[in-house]
């Protein structure tokens, strides 16, 4: 790359009449990099290369935030629909508890109901032994 810059910056100062050589002042580097700052058509050239890489990088920062947006919004579906299913069960199980709580409270009384019969057939039943045994 920096062969192609200087075979530019060349190029540029020979189209611009621009005197271009090298002194014992600095390395080939810095005369390249000071003679590419002072051209225009160099700095629109490197500005050109710059902004294609920067359109590049927004493209696919772009394409990265969409589908991270696409993805969030599959997550909050998928959220929701395990908030309504959440509801649902909730439902369901206070339902269930008030059967349950109906039917032991149906059980407990219907015992206490045959305790009771129990009872008085026993009661019943003393008592007709006592009386036989007289």
């Amino acid at each position: 790359a920096s062969v192609a810059v200087a075979l530019t910056v060349l190029g540029a100062g020979f189209a611009n009449q621009t005197e271009v050589k090298a002194n014992g002042d600095g390395s080939p580097r810095e005369v390249i990099e000071d003679l590419a700052a002072n051209n225009p058509a160099i700095q629109n050239i490197r500005l050109r290369h710059e902004n294609k890489y920067l359109k590049a990088r927004l493209e696919n920062a772009m394409e990265v935030a969409g589908r991270d947006f696409k993805r969030a919004e599959e997550l909050e579906k998928a959220k929701q629909a395990l908030e309504d299913q959440r509801k649902d069960l909730e439902t369901k199980l206070k339902e269930l508890q008030q059967d349950y709580d109906l039917a032991k409270e149906s059980t407990s009384w219907d015992r206490q109901r045959l305790e009771k019969e129990l009872e008085e057939k026993k009661e019943a039943l003393e008592l007709a032994i006592d009386q036989a045994s007289r």
